[in-house]
């Protein structure tokens, strides 16, 4: 017995130090997932091409985990932490589980697919909101003012990058998903 718990713990380890994790939200029984698996289930999921989940990621952080931004955005995806609360629903979700990679992630996406309805399957729109804010689009376009797509174009080309290069997941990207977390 004591044989096969020390085997589990050194499975688990080396489970946990080669980026593999574990994700309960989208599985039915627990399997282990790498990050990249996890990205592409969840963005297949919220009708998001991977291709520009990955771009996203890149624009945003730059495959930087504990990246921070000037106005306080967190992780890969660059969630602020109001908006991150008050698209879940969760306002007791911290700044620690924002900087987790698969919650970080996983409202990113949810958050990106939201935007795309609310700009009638637009992804450039939703692209372009996702960076400036949903409402600062919203007005240019009542205004009939010109919404800038740098942004958008920028997701897209790295977009593209990412399929040429078949996806490549820096392999420090590790994590767990909790599902009661958002």
């Amino acid at each position: 017995m004591r044989r096969v718990l020390s085997i589990a713990a050194l499975l688990s380890v080396l489970l946990f130090a080669t980026g593999a994790t574990v994700s309960r939200t989208q599985y039915k029984r627990a399997e282990v997932v790498t990050f990249g698996e996890f990205l592409h289930a969840r963005a297949m999921h919220y009708g998001i091409a991977d291709s520009v989940a990955f771009g996203v990621i890149r624009a945003e952080s730059n495959w930087k985990v504990w990246a921070r931004g000037k106005a306080g955005e967190i992780g890969l995806m660059q969630l602020c932490l109001p908006t991150a609360k008050v698209i879940t629903g969760n306002y007791r979700l911290t700044r620690k589980q924002l900087f987790d990679p698969f919650t970080n992630a996983e409202l990113g996406l949810f958050y990106l697919a939201n935007l795309r309805a609310k700009f009638h399957g637009n992804m450039k729109l939703a692209l372009a909101a996702y960076n400036q804010g949903p409402g600062k689009v919203e007005r240019k376009l009542q205004a009939g003012t010109r919404v800038s797509m740098l942004y958008a174009n920028l997701v897209l080309r790295h977009a593209a990058q990412a399929r040429r290069a078949g996806y490549p997941v820096p392999v420090n990207i590790t994590g767990t998903f909790i599902a009661g977390a958002i």
